[in-house]
């Protein structure tokens, strides 16, 4: 029993060695997201920006949307690609690919080519995502597959890193459309806040700590479920055979809904304000929380294999 132990433990150090390796490309993906937060303000100040002219409002939601266009239909490719020449090989060419996005977003000068770089982005950016959430829910062990998804979400937090200085600096301020890249914070706390500021209410003077407390709750929470859980299905509740086109269906899914809110969002801030946009998120994650409560399927210490027969027993609905 004692060399079965050591085996164990020797197999999931192993696994966590190999997973550490694919979490950098979390870390990237995470990146790639989170670069437009500085970025933006620089190119709408005439002194810093290296373009021609200063973007407008539009331009810039667009600068953060495009990067989840070029990633919808890339999982497509990479998919097939992942069952034909091997998932390794897919890494690689999503590595290859992010570092080109990034030598042309660091020497241009052309507003056209920020946009092809930001499609190159979301393009390796979903070739990594589905490849790593494959070849993790392969390889992780039933017991620490969870704490491998928790991970994964983390290094992509850790990525986007930029976001938090951006929503810090603009706590005290009313939001602009170019803050698109922001749409994760639709909490109802921050409908709440943005409703004082917005109507000039006197005690938003003293609830400005409300809107940085909320985003910490936010990712608090996000990445203790939402973030995590549904890329933990993906690598679980599909079979061998059909694991990678799941997987890319599913992300692509995301991937496609992030694109349309990014894109509305910096066009319902001046048309409805920020604190009918933020409760109209919030109302969207309530929703969820409902459907998840009655549709998802526990899967917790259960084998890919037990997991395959309890849903071919169960109906969802």
């Amino acid at each position: 029993m004692d060399g079965v132990a050591v085996a164990v433990n020797t197999s999931i150090k192993k696994q966590f060695l190999i997973a550490g390796c694919l979490y950098l490309g979390q870390f990237l993906v995470g990146y790639c997201t989170g670069w437009v937060a500085p970025v933006l303000a620089k190119l709408q100040n005439e002194e810093e920006t290296p373009l021609e002219s200063v973007i407008n409002d539009a331009q810039s939601s667009w600068i953060v949307s495009v990067m989840a266009l070029g990633a919808i239909v890339c999982p497509y490719f990479s998919g097939y690609l992942c069952n034909v020449i091997g998932r390794k090989p897919c890494l690689y060419i999503g590595g290859h690919i992010l570092l080109l996005a990034y030598v042309i977003l660091a020497c241009t000068t052309r507003l056209y080519m920020i946009f092809v770089g930001r499609i190159l982005g979301g393009v390796a950016s979903g070739i990594i995502f589905v490849i790593n959430l494959v070849y993790i829910g392969e390889m992780a062990s039933t017991r620490i597959r969870g704490k491998k998804d928790e991970a994964m979400a983390n290094l992509i937090s850790l990525g986007r890193q930029d976001y938090i200085d951006e929503i810090v600096a603009k706590a005290n301020e009313k939001p602009k459309s170019n803050m698109a890249q922001l749409t994760e914070m639709y909490t109802g706390t921050l409908g709440i806040y943005f409703y004082l500021l917005h109507t000039d209410h006197p005690a938003a003077d003293n609830l400005q700590w409300m809107a940085l407390v909320s985003i910490m709750c936010y990712f608090l929470t996000y990445f203790s479920g939402f973030g995590i859980i549904p890329n933990t299905f993906i690598g679980e509740m599909f079979t061998d055979t059909c694991r990678g086109f799941g997987g890319t269906f599913a992300v692509t899914i995301g991937w496609v809904s992030g694109f349309g809110i990014q894109t509305a969002f910096g066009y319902m801030l001046p048309a409805l304000g920020p604190h009918v946009t933020f409760w109209i998120f919030a109302g969207l994650c309530a929703l969820a929380f409902v459907f998840s409560l009655l549709f998802v399927p526990e899967t917790k210490g259960k084998s890919l294999l037990e997991i395959q027969a309890y849903l071919e027993r169960r109906s969802i609905f």
